[in-house]
């Protein structure tokens, strides 16, 4: 993997762009081992933080920090950590090269756990993200004691303790006891500590050893429940430090909102109490805006129609825009109302009124908190709706995420504009490349989203842009960027709808589809199964072709594909042995109540036909005739259905009396067990 700093193809000229061009610097700095120009970029950075102004200077706090001093995409795990201890050794006085080295390990921490619903996260992960805040925090104690005002480091540990839990060796310390375990092997059971390992491993990490780190004597003591609150006991600790600091307070709130588990009221309660009273009141409308995020979100937006609640969610979306708040934070705030505009009111046109108006108060380098939401929305509006640009608002985002350079679905859309000239930007497609090559750099340090580079392929095509969608998906493919050669396939091979034939291309789908088996794709493996049975006709009584085409659809179902289920027990059925075709018979007969009814519908077909040819159960046209009435009561317009029934009872009238008499009078009666429910 390269070494370099990715720079931008637009320039950093002008005061907007500061923070970027200091970025590149340090950057660059930390590459060449110049610790000493770091160090002194970090104090001067510090110091002009804690001085008192009107509008804070947020650079120390975006830039000290790991992605402040690494590209992730270029920079692999392990220079990051040698450079990181690299300068601890240089300095080993430094307390901000402990500090950002205790936050790498946090934000690895996150990584592990991802984004996931806590009742999604594996036992291992959990494990892993724990042994990860372990070292942070053994980094982040040792940064205090270098530190008069250690606030960024006590921030960390205030992440670590809402988001993951303080880590037990930290509540042992202020209990004065000694850390004799932390982690260690012998307390878990070995598959989960070797599983656990390996997801550090993934990240350059090793499981913690023995920690060394004590409490700092500038630490307050403990009050009454602290101990089961130390997330509180670090933001007191934080604001002992810097009393009036809108943004810790802001990020504490957060995880006093429902979707953390609070309870309703409990995020405006806090704003409300004395911890907030020094603030203005737009200052409390950011630490308010975790609880209205909530009530403004959750459940989805309302469907169209649904008068009623979207009435209700209206009034607070107007309640809350009619407050006194911070230009970023009704930039995020209109535009969540933009996007509720344009999916519950179906208003493109009003929706792309309240994107552009949104916009206005994004100040560069700002951009949108997530790239699902507002700007796919906004995307949307630009692309399906074809709608104009005539303000710029979308051109602007689009070039403050070329400048920004570092996430790949807002670099996709751009590479899109800027290689056929879209929304007033000139087509520049020497731009366009880097923008191209940059997204798929990108895209495997992304946590998984719904709306990946490919989603955006996919939204230029269903807006009509389908040569320019393929242009792009090309080149994502090419570049091995995940699940573009499957959509190669797809628009190949003629799958999606309405494809301009000049797109389609049989060869050329064949290639595509391999390279997608070959990563992993689900449905591909799905897709190649089928061919290889289908269309190649291979033999399946061979068992290596058995297992190579049962091993596809395996992999595919593993990969969500719900219809591999059926493919699975299909195969089984027909060229598994014995015990392998009556567990396909059980699999079937389990499905046959699945929430699809396509699924279902399919299950009820296996199963008639493993009675009819007695594969996995005793043959009996009787019993499959009645699994097959059923199939029929259940699902009259199953797409199989026709076929199914020339299958069990022929394809002219005579041939289904002639076959319904025969099982019913001569045909084999089996015990009320293989008879379909009712």
């Amino acid at each position: 993997m390269q070494t370099i700093t990715s720079s931008p193809p637009l320039p950093l000229d002008g005061p907007q762009w500061a923070r970027l061009r200091q970025q590149e610097e340090l950057r660059k700095a930390m590459l060449e081992r110049r610790f000493d120009e770091l160090e002194r970029i970090m104090a001067a950075l510090e110091a002009a933080w804690w001085q008192p102004a009107d509008l804070p200077d947020d650079r120390y706090t975006f830039l000290a920090t790991s992605s402040g001093l690494f590209d992730n995409a270029s920079v692999d795990t392990a220079l990051r950590l040698e450079l990181l201890n690299g300068w601890i050794q240089a300095y080993p006085g430094s307390y901000h090269a402990r500090q950002i080295l205790g936050h790498y390990y946090f934000r690895r921490a996150c990584d592990i756990r991802t984004a996931a619903w806590a009742s999604e996260v594996g036992e291992d992960q959990w494990v892993a993200a724990h042994m990860a805040c372990v070292t942070a925090a053994e980094y982040l104690l040792k940064a205090m004691a270098l530190s008069e005002r250690p606030a960024l480091a006590a921030e960390t540990m205030m992440q670590i303790s809402q988001y993951l839990g303080q880590p037990d060796f930290v509540d042992a310390l202020f209990r004065g006891e000694p850390v004799e375990k932390t982690m260690q092997r012998e307390e878990f059971e070995p598959d989960l500590y070797d599983a656990a390992s390996a997801r550090l491993a993934r990240h350059g990490l090793k499981p913690p050893g023995i920690v060394t780190a004590t409490l700092p004597a500038s630490l307050p003591p403990l009050k009454d429940g602290d101990v089961g609150n130390p997330g509180f006991y670090w933001l007191r600790y934080c604001l002992s430090l810097r009393p009036r600091w809108p943004d810790i307070l802001a990020d504490y709130a957060q995880y006093l909102s429902p979707r953390w588990g609070g309870s309703d009221g409990e995020v405006e309660k806090f704003a409300a109490g004395p911890l907030c009273s020094s603030l203005s009141e737009r200052e409390r409308n950011s630490v308010r805006w975790p609880g209205i995020q909530d009530a403004l979100t959750l459940p989805e937006y309302p469907q169209p129609g649904d008068t009623r609640e979207i009435a209700a969610r209206q009034k607070i979306f107007k309640s809350w825009l009619a407050r006194d708040l911070p230009d970023r934070l009704r930039f995020i705030s209109l535009g969540k109302y933009a996007n509720f505009t344009n999916y519950s009111l179906a208003d493109a046109e009003l929706a792309h009124q309240r994107h552009v108006e949104s916009v206005r108060y994004c100040k560069p380098p700002g951009t949108y908190p997530a790239i699902d939401g507002p700007f796919r929305d906004f995307t949307n509006v630009m692309l399906i709706k074809r709608l104009e640009d005539h303000e710029g608002a979308y051109a602007s985002v689009l070039q403050t995420a070329v400048r920004r350079f570092d996430e790949p679905t807002m670099l996709t859309v751009a590479a899109f504009a800027w290689q056929f000239g879209m929304w007033g930007i000139t087509a520049d497609p020497a731009i366009a490349t880097r923008l191209i090559d940059r997204a798929a750099q990108l895209e495997p340090f992304y946590e998984p989203d719904e709306f990946t580079p490919m989603h955006a392929c996919r939204m230029m095509w269903d807006g009509g842009f389908q040569k320019e969608a393929t242009y792009l998906t090309r080149a994502f493919a090419e570049r091995r960027v995940y699940s573009a050669a499957a959509s190669m396939y797809d628009i190949t091979r003629g799958i999606r709808p309405d494809t301009d034939p000049e797109l389609l291309d049989g060869e050329e789908a064949d290639h595509w589809l391999e390279l997608a088996v070959e990563d992993g794709e689900a449905v591909a493996l799905h897709n190649y199964a089928w061919r290889l049975e289908n269309v190649d006709d291979i033999d399946l009584t061979v068992r290596q072709n058995f297992e190579r085409v049962r091993n596809l659809y395996v992999g595919a179902m593993h990969g969500g594909v719900e219809m591999a289920m059926i493919r699975v027990a299909s195969v089984d059925r027909r060229h598994g042995n014995a015990e392998e075709k009556q567990q396909a018979v059980t699999e079937m007969k389990s499905l046959v109540t699945y929430h699809d009814d396509h699924i279902a519908g399919e299950a009820y077909g296996e199963v008639v036909l493993a009675y009819k040819y007695g594969q996995g159960v005793p043959k009996s046209e009787f019993v499959a005739m009645q699994w097959f009435d059923r199939y029929k009561e259940l699902f009259p317009d199953h797409s199989t259905m026709e076929w199914m029934e020339t299958q069990v009872y022929g394809s002219t009238g005579m041939q289904m009396a002639g076959r319904a008499l025969k099982a019913f009078f001569l045909g084999k009666k089996l015990s009320q067990e293989h008879l379909p429910p009712k």
